[in-house]
């Protein structure tokens, strides 16, 4: 049949123009979400030197070495702006989209399928390639940047598994085994989904190629290898162990997660079959009840089922199953994560999908239609309804893109279907507040705060503004979040207090220190009752109420407060080390001026030892300590402030005042020296 017959070349070329057309409009996409805090506002990113700093540095989610570095690089090549991150994106995807071609073509034309199906190979695998290409569920993988780490964990995976359908094909060339297991390892370095990656080529091997034992065993090397490539999973997991969701108290007990999985994976399929209905936040709840669990449940264990008879007889067609149920695996089954459900995760197991309907298609075509002019009649109204499906699928893509490129749309699309939605209340919020709309920015916080009054919205808000160098607007942002939230929770409520505490913050950051001061006064007691003793926002509250005493000739409670506040702090961690030497400069200052010199003496030396400790290690990689909500005003801001300038003038000023004029006069020279001041601060020569 020569009107299917396409030569490689042209096929390949076919799949990148479908790619392309589907995703243009997406590099006029915006920053969504964890963009915002993982590339546009993550430091890590903005060098390349060292570049192990970029592959390590995230801020509240855990860095996966290689699109963190992709994301350095696009930064250097393309700058801060979104448009050179959806380019690479989009590349990506269609790399992943070549890479499913040439595994789908080589697999048809594998000994075991070459008689079935090798007749239409390439064009068989053109389909099957440029309709998962060209699906919207796949939008969220490519369009949302920072799913960078799916598209690129999958398109990686599919290299892989073309490499060895490739050794296959030729023999078993080591150099195809050689770039599969490095295909296999960059995988691993770019998500730990990859995990599945061996068990998927083992299964191939056995499934697919139909080999037997002894052949797997001839190759065991290459399977140590592969499998070698787990522990690049494990050191990256114990290395970020506190950033995983996984590894942390979850929001979902395992079991409930699990018993809720059956439905999101029929959700998934709905949607590879009719995908209509797209959110960026899907709204599947936890199963609570046996009508909910039982009829999905039973659909998976028939599924689960026909894979497992497949398997057993060691029918080929039952690796689509093995393919799309161990893809799904690491997040659909007992290991909880906050989402219980959500698009990107489908971007591989979608493949197998496509592949299941292109190649069953064919399959009823070639047995209900022997060889002649009916069959041959019937594939041309194949390929005419494939491409009627391309386009049809090109044009919902297309639109999933706009909706992304409209500023706060994909959280618009959640509200119409979940008005309640707390997270896509707070994100218009944020958008809101980033278009200048700071109306509707507090009205959509104001919406956040109904339904969870502790929601850290108007701190991010405040934060956000604070960067943009608008204290006003800020400090607008903290007393409407403190009046709302004493209406909704009261004066004493917690929410509350550490309103008070992160407004004494902002005015004091914006040099107005009597009414900084006033606030910290006025919620003194309650940060007392209401905070744990070594809260970093209450100590800062308090420390800046010691200095209002202080200043106001209260020198006796001043000490007080101070000392009790540096107890409470400690050395600190990432968090209070902040607090320490705020409290130490606090307390050293009223000591100073009660004329406890030596005391006063042995406090600063102890903070600037803790200074100096700090700043080397922040030369040395990203110490990103603000994790956003309501530690983020607080710690920016004393992040910002961590100089040992301030500790050294009062020293000098303690040393001067002990008749020690020659000691004051060498720590002023030495800040006075460029060259010193630049290794003090922790920039370097």
């Amino acid at each position: 049949m020569p009107s299917l017959r396409l030569t490689p070349r042209t096929a390949a070329l076919i799949v990148v123009v479908c790619t392309v057309v589907a995703y243009l409009n997406s590099l006029g996409g915006r920053f969504v979400m964890d963009d915002r805090c993982e590339i546009a506002d993550n430091p890590a990113i903005r060098s390349l030197v060292p570049p192990w700093r970029a592959m390590l540095g995230g801020r509240n989610m855990p860095a996966r070495p290689l699109p963190y570095l992709s994301f350095a690089v696009d930064h250097a090549v393309w700058g801060p702006g979104p448009f050179g991150y959806h380019v690479t994106n989009l590349v990506i995807h269609a790399c992943a989209a070549l890479a499913l071609f040439a595994f789908t073509r080589l697999t048809l034309l594998s000994p075991r399928l070459r008689g079935r199906f090798g007749e239409h190979a390439t064009s068989l695998a053109t389909c099957i390639a440029a309709i998962w290409a060209v699906h919207p569920l796949g939008t969220q993988a490519v369009t949302y940047v920072y799913q960078r780490l799916e598209s690129m964990t999958g398109m990686l995976c599919l290299a892989a598994l073309a490499a060895f359908a490739q050794a296959a094909a030729t023999g078993w060339r080591p150099r195809w085994l050689v770039a599969c297991v490095l295909a296999s390892a960059a995988a691993m370095g770019s998500k730990e989904t990859a995990v599945v990656l061996p068990l998927l080529i083992l299964g191939y091997d056995w499934l697919v190629l139909g080999e037997p034992a002894t052949a797997l065993w001839r190759r065991r090397w290459f399977y140590a290898c592969l499998f070698a490539g787990w522990s690049i999973i494990a050191v990256h997991m114990i290395a970020q162990r506190g950033m995983f969701q996984e590894l942390r108290a979850g929001t979902h007990a395992p079991l409930a997660y699990a018993l809720t999985q059956p439905r999101v994976i029929l959700h998934y399929l709905r949607l590879a079959f009719w995908p209509v209905g797209l959110c960026f936040d899907i709204p599947i709840p936890v199963s609570t009840t046996w009508v909910q669990i039982v009829p999905s449940l039973v659909y998976l264990v028939a599924l689960l089922a026909a894979v497992g008879y497949g398997v057993l007889r060691r029918h080929a067609w039952s690796w689509l199953g093995v393919a799309f149920l161990l893809a799904l695996a690491p997040t659909s089954s007992v290991m909880p994560v906050a989402a219980l459900a959500a698009e990107h995760r489908m971007y591989l197991p979608l493949a197998a999908v496509v592949a299941a309907v292109v190649l069953g298609g064919y399959g009823v075509i070639g047995r209900c239609l022997a060889a002649g002019p009916h069959r041959d009649r019937a594939l041309r109204l194949a390929v005419g309804a494939v491409a009627i499906i391309v386009a049809v699928l090109v044009a919902l893509t297309q639109a999933r893109n706009e909706v992304y490129a409209t500023p706060g749309g994909i959280w618009l699309d959640v509200l119409r279907r979940q008005p309640q939605n707390t997270r896509a209340l707070w994100n218009l919020a944020i958008d809101c507040e980033q278009l200048g709309e700071f109306d509707a920015a507090l009205r959509y916080a104001d919406n956040v705060a109904e339904l969870v009054v502790e929601a850290p919205v108007y701190e991010d808000l405040a934060t956000s503004r604070l960067k943009a160098l608008d204290g006003a607007t800020a400090e607008r942002f903290l007393r409407h979040g403190g009046d709302r939230r004493e209406a909704l929770a009261g004066a004493d409520a917690k929410t509350t207090v550490v309103t008070s505490c992160n407004l004494a913050v902002v005015l004091q950051q914006l040099g107005r220190l009597d009414e900084a001061e006033q606030v910290a006064a006025a919620a003194f007691d309650r940060v007392i009752e209401r905070l744990p003793r070594d809260d970093a926002r209450g100590l800062a509250l308090r420390i800046i109420h010691a200095n209002g005493l202080h200043r106001a000739g209260d020198d006796t409670r001043a000490e007080e407060v101070a000392r009790a506040a540096l107890a409470d702090a400690g050395d600190g961690g990432a968090q209070d080390v902040f607090q320490t030497v705020a409290a130490s400069l606090a307390l050293g200052t009223i000591l100073h001026a009660r004329g406890a010199d030596a005391e006063a003496e042995g406090i600063v030396h102890h903070a600037l030892l803790l200074v100096r400790r700090k700043i080397a290690t922040m030369s040395r990689r990203p110490v990103l300590v603000d994790s956003g909500g309501e530690y983020t005003i607080l710690l920016n801001a004393v992040l910002e402030s961590l100089s040992p300038r301030p500790l050294e003038e009062l020293l000098a000023a303690i040393l001067e005042s002990s008749g020690r004029a020659a000691e004051a006069a060498v720590i002023r020279r030495e800040w006075a020296a460029p060259a010193s001041r630049g290794l003090r601060e922790g920039n370097g020569p």
